[in-house]
């Protein structure tokens, strides 16, 4: 379903409570789970006027807002039985790249960059096996965990995957591929 059928269903279940309970399941039918690139929304003239520690700080600020926000998303597709149960396609995005990440200390350390990402994985992870109507998943600019390939088999009536600029993470030790 697109967009515009989509919007159609929340118009017309917005009108009177029968027709809120016949357009749920087109309402919820395909989701968004999207890390944004919060540095499109930076104010590049106030951003110059800073010194290189207040950029730091103004940048992780931006992809704290962000992860939180997927956390958010996460747990709201997660915690409602009727979105839950309606979601047939989710598209999982990440819209960083370098440029957006270059400011920010979270990236400019191992250990700091694998605890950060280790709360949107967890809440990826919390989230995919609760999508029991799930048939498409589409993962862009994601990096593919073995951990996630393993909550993707749980996924029994999933048929799609589709997967855009992902990296493969590394085997765990010991794994045979």
């Amino acid at each position: 379903m697109d967009d515009e059928c989509t919007d159609v269903a929340r118009s017309f279940g917005a009108t009177c409570r029968c027709l809120h309970t016949v357009s749920r399941s087109y309402i919820f039918r395909e989701r968004r789970l999207r890390l944004e690139d919060n540095h499109i929304h930076i104010d590049w003239e106030y951003f110059d006027t800073l010194q290189e520690e207040e950029k730091i700080g103004y940048h992780d600020g931006l992809v704290e807002q962000a992860r939180s926000n997927f956390i958010q998303y996460a747990e709201l597709l997660r915690t409602s039985a009727d979105v839950r149960r309606s979601i047939r396609r989710l598209n999982v995005e990440s819209s960083w790249n370098s440029k957006s990440l270059q400011y920010s200390s979270f990236f400019n350390d191992e250990d700091k960059s694998g605890m950060f990402y280790a709360s949107i994985h967890k809440a990826e992870y919390d989230t995919l096996p609760t999508l029991t109507s799930l048939c498409c998943l589409s993962m862009h600019g994601w990096i593919v965990t073995w951990e996630l390939l393993e909550k993707l088999q749980t996924l029994t009536h999933l048929h799609t995957l589709e997967l855009k600029a992902c990296v493969l993470d590394a085997p765990p030790t010991g794994t045979s591929v």
